[in-house]
């Protein structure tokens, strides 16, 4: 009997780069207009940090909030 190997995929939100925020941290959407930013401004967040926060209120200039779950990757389109 061969044993089976399960491809184990996770859901990947597609973001779009909408600004910042007025700390000067990278602002995010995703397809359902959720908005999503980093913890901390300054150069290279991308390369620092590898979670997300859902902003309060859902606003632009909202404080992070809630990180993303680990079951989903993140593209950045733009």
């Amino acid at each position: 009997m061969g044993r089976k190997e399960m491809s184990l995929r996770r859901a990947v939100a597609v973001l779009s780069f909408i600004g910042t925020d007025d700390f000067g941290r990278e602002v995010f959407v995703d397809e359902l207009g959720t908005i999503w930013k980093y913890t901390e401004p300054g150069a290279t967040p991308r390369e620092r940090h590898d979670k997300l926060y859902t902003a309060s209120s859902n606003g632009r200039d909202g404080e992070p909030d809630l990180p993303m779950s680990d079951a989903f990757d993140y593209k950045i389109i733009n």
